[in-house]
């Protein structure tokens, strides 16, 4: 038999005997759980009143437990959610189950709180209902967050069933997620939710669905988007539209390639029209070519006309003027008067013919004459006329004055007969002014620098001003003022050909003044 060690104090002291920790009871723990948690935890007797009341209900209700216990929810809540959650607590102690339903509650402070409420009955020992038990978690951020996106569903949902363009999302195997209300019409469906999970293939033939998928599939590997692809499409009713569709990738809220996302606009009638306008263009351009032949003819008959005229008609125009004034200087002393008067009828008819040849072989010479564009200077051109004009001056009768003419690029010829025309007209109708003046200027017109020639003749009336640009038209009769009526039919011409314009202002018996531009030539320098 085996011998017991004996214990000596050393023994016991190094050794000492530890007390057994008490276990916490069921009911401890059940507390701590309820004191411990974030969610309001309650109970109530069958009559509603409030047994157990934990501190997160004190905290969402802003009631500590002394207020509450044994008190019903009449005295705990506002009016108009009592009846609410007495209601609630009565269907669950009339079946006996358990219940979950969301509810907002008004704290007395009058915040609104969205609970996620759990109810349940509490048995007594014979398994009679005796109260129930409630855990009410505060779910607002939630109904917050829901709200939000409910919104901005609603927004979505009005633009995608309002926009005329077609807009449809889809997820990484290319199924429709999402389509809008004219991309659900095009596919014949009554409603968009019935695109949810097909895709192109069940609506469009495999020569079209298959380039479609291709794309997405690169766009989700790539990430980037495919803007502005040109198509025809042919819709399940037989009818076919061109589009303009941009796809793009879709990203999660981590930056991850969910699916993509695709926006097709109806370009059929811009289609139609650029087919149109090719159309057009082809005809014009055949009429184009039609009448550029056309016009090298008349250009060709022109020519020939004008040689005529420069030939043909000025031979018996000369020999009708050679013999008449060998008549008149060989035979004039043997001949009566009236006949000496008929022969310078005859002269004179032949110069103004002559004179009318000039201006007809002028004006269809400029038609086909080149614009040689330099600097001019149209001070020195007038001057330079004002001397030449002299011999026509009547001495002390005509003031001219030269006032600023600002430099430009013109085809100076051109310009100084323009200048020519207008200084010889300002001269023949201010020949009987008893002082006459003539001024040559410039103003600013529209923008642009209008040069001007001025004078105080006899002036006209300006109902008649459209016809004075037209060749051989006259406001004065040639027995008044001599002339054939080309010269500002020839301005008219040489400004048009520089891309300007002429016109003038007048007043009878107070002179004219003619203005004139010569187009994008006209400069500021001085």
């Amino acid at each position: 038999m085996p011998r017991s060690r004996k214990r000596t104090p050393a023994t016991a002291a190094a050794s000492p005997r530890r007390p057994a920790r008490k276990a916490p009871r069921q009911s401890e723990l059940l507390e701590a759980v309820v004191n411990g948690t974030t969610d309001a935890v309650y109970v109530k007797d069958v009559e509603g009143r409030y047994l157990l009341f934990n501190s997160g209900a004190s905290r969402l209700f802003g009631k500590h437990a002394d207020e509450v216990l044994g008190r019903d929810d009449t005295e705990v809540l506002q009016p108009e959610d009592a009846g609410v959650v007495m209601a609630d607590d009565r269907r669950v102690m009339e079946s006996g189950r358990t219940m979950t339903c969301e509810r907002c509650l008004t704290m007395a402070g009058g915040a609104k709180i969205w609970f996620l409420i759990t109810k349940g009955p509490v048995f007594d020992g014979r398994g009679k209902v005796a109260g129930l038990f409630g855990i009410s978690h505060d779910i607002t951020a939630r109904k917050q967050m829901e709200e939000k996106l409910r919104k901005e569903q609603t927004l979505v949902r009005a633009l995608m069933d309002n926009i005329p363009d077609q807009i449809y999302f889809k997820d990484a195997d290319s199924r429709f997620v999402l389509i809008s209300r004219t991309q659900a019409t095009r596919f014949g469906l009554r409603h968009v939710g019935e695109a949810v999970g097909k895709t192109d293939f069940d609506f469009f033939t495999e020569a079209h669905a298959r380039p479609a998928f291709e794309t997405e599939q690169e766009i989700l590997r790539t990430g980037l988007p495919v803007v502005d692809i040109e198509e025809r499409e042919t819709w399940p009713d037989g009818s076919e539209t061109w589009v303009s569709t941009s796809k793009m990738p879709l990203r999660d809220e981590d930056g991850s390639i969910v699916g993509t996302f695709g926006i097709s606009h109806d370009i059929t009638e811009r289609k139609r029209a650029e087919e149109q306008i090719r159309s057009l263009n082809a005809g014009l351009e055949r009429r184009v070519r039609e009448r550029t032949a056309a016009l090298e003819a008349a250009n060709r008959e022109i020519e020939a006309f004008s040689y005529s005229v420069s030939h043909d008609l000025r031979a018996p125009l000369r020999a009708i003027d050679g013999f008449s004034k060998a008549l008149r200087d060989d035979y004039g002393a043997a001949l009566p008067p009236e006949a000496r008067h008929y022969i310078d009828m005859v002269r004179s008819g032949t110069k103004a013919m002559d004179s009318l040849v000039n201006g007809l072989l002028a004006l269809s010479r400029l038609g086909r004459q080149a614009l040689l564009r330099q600097d001019v200077a149209p001070a020195d051109l007038v001057r330079g006329l004002v001397e030449e004009l002299a011999p026509e001056r009547r001495p002390g009768q005509v003031e001219f004055v030269i006032g600023d003419l600002p430099t430009c690029r013109a085809d100076p010829t051109l310009l100084r007969q323009v200048f020519a025309n207008l200084l010889e007209n300002a001269l023949k109708f201010t020949s009987k002014a008893e002082r006459a003046r003539i001024e040559v200027g410039s103003a600013e017109r529209e923008g642009e620098t209008a040069y001007f020639v001025r004078d105080n003749g006899v002036g006209f009336d300006m109902r008649y001003s459209g016809k004075l640009f037209g060749a051989f038209e006259r406001l004065h009769s040639a027995h008044e003022y001599e002339g054939a009526g080309i010269g500002l039919a020839l301005s008219y011409r040489i400004v048009t050909h520089h891309g300007g314009r002429i016109w003038v202002e007048a007043e009878p018996g107070r002179g004219a003044t003619f203005f004139f531009t010569i187009g994008s030539g006209t400069s500021d320098v001085r």
